[in-house]
C-alpha cells in the first residue's frame, strides 16, 4: 500500500472532495463506522480501518489519538446501541425471550444520541487543534493503484465473509493475510 502511494493518493481524494473541512470528513467516517457496527454488527473488523485513520489523521497533522477516538468511539457507540446487529440480537433477544428485532425504535433512538454526543465530543476536541491549511490538488489513480483499491476491499470482503459465515479460525485468518499480501504486492508491481 505505501509503494504505491495508493493510500496518500485516496487520503487526498478525500481532503479535496470535502475542501479540506476536517469536522465533515470526521463526522462522516464517524457516522460509517457507527453504521457498520449497529446495523451489521461490525467490530474486530474494524482493527483493519486503523491504519487507514492513522495515516489519515497525520496527513491532516492529527494527534494519534485522533484516529483511535475515531474508530473506537464510532464502534463502540454503534455496537452498544445494536439497532438490527445480528449477532447480538439473535442471541440475546430469543434468550430474553422477546420477537428478535423487538425494540427497534428505542435502540434507534439510544444510537442517534449517543452517535450525536460521540461526534460531538470528537469535534469539540478538533476546535482545539490547529488548522488544517493545506488542501492537496487531488490527482488520478493509476492502474496499478486502482488494482490495489480492488484487491483491498476484496480481500475485505472475504475477511469479512470468511469470518462471520464460515467461523474462520486463526489459521485461516493467517493463511488469507499471506495470500492478500502477495496479491496486493503483485497488483502494485513491488518485487
Amino acid at each position: 500500500l505505501q509503494a504505491t502511494s495508493v493510500i496518500e493518493t485516496g487520503i487526498d481524494r478525500l481532503l479535496h472532495l470535502t475542501s479540506g473541512n476536517v469536522y465533515l470528513l470526521t463526522g462522516a467516517l464517524m457516522f460509517v463506522l457507527a453504521c457498520g457496527a449497529t446495523f451489521l454488527g461490525l467490530f474486530s473488523e474494524y482493527l483493519a480501518i486503523v491504519p487507514l485513520v492513522l495515516a489519515l489523521g497525520q496527513r491532516l497533522q492529527l494527534p494519534k489519538l485522533f484516529a483511535a477516538a475515531v474508530v473506537i468511539l464510532s464502534a463502540a457507540i454503534g455496537y452498544a446501541a445494536s439497532v438490527t446487529n445480528p449477532i447480538v440480537l439473535a442471541v440475546a433477544q430469543p434468550l430474553a425471550q422477546v420477537p428478535v428485532f423487538s425494540g427497534l425504535l428505542p435502540r434507534l433512538t439510544i444510537f442517534l444520541v449517543m452517535f450525536v454526543l460521540g461526534a460531538g465530543f470528537v469535534l469539540l476536541y478538533l476546535r482545539r487543534l490547529p488548522k488544517v491549511h493545506h488542501i492537496p490538488e487531488a490527482s488520478g489513480l493509476t492502474i496499478r493503484q486502482v488494482s490495489v483499491l480492488v484487491g483491498l476491499g476484496a480481500g475485505a470482503t472475504v475477511l469479512v465473509v470468511g469470518t462471520g459465515l464460515w467461523s474462520w479460525g486463526t489459521a485461516e485468518h493467517a493463511a488469507l493475510f499471506i495470500a492478500w499480501a502477495l496479491a496486493l504486492a503483485w497488483a502494485g508491481g513491488v518485487r
